[in-house]
């Protein structure tokens, strides 16, 4: 597992949810919540297929866009996440690309939106 350097956690974005695992292998169910207090020392495993899907999912909700998606490019082997037609995030892992989507969308102003896409990259709504 590649470690990632964003701190998904951090986001105003994030949300913790049965299913998710942590790095420590552990696999969150519904006893674990309501979560104990705002900020658990937990540390989401963000290559977990689990994981990448409560992101996803996070993502597409937040943002008002079912068609939200993730992939690979060949010609770089960069993960991208799509909200129409416009990147919103890339990075090297799937994992990691839809965790700085989440992070960076909590500390950007609110996009314009323009035939169901973003504007620009750097306007991504705020949460």
């Amino acid at each position: 597992m590649a470690k990632v350097l964003i701190n998904p956690v951090a986001s105003k974005a994030w949300r913790w949810a049965p299913g998710m695992c942590l790095t420590t292998g552990r696999v969150l169910t519904p006893e674990d919540f309501p979560v104990p207090h705002a900020n658990p020392p937990w540390e989401p495993d963000v290559e977990d297929p689990g994981t990448k899907g409560h992101m996803l999912q996070r993502l597409r909700d937040i943002c008002g866009q079912p068609h939200i998606h993730v992939e690979q490019d060949k010609r770089d082997d960069r993960w991208y996440v799509w909200a129409g037609a416009q990147s919103i995030a890339d990075a090297d892992t799937e994992g990691a690309a839809l965790a700085k989507a989440l992070q960076d969308g909590a500390n950007r102003p609110q996009a314009e939106k323009v035939a169901g896409a973003f504007t620009r990259v750097s306007k991504m709504p705020r949460f």
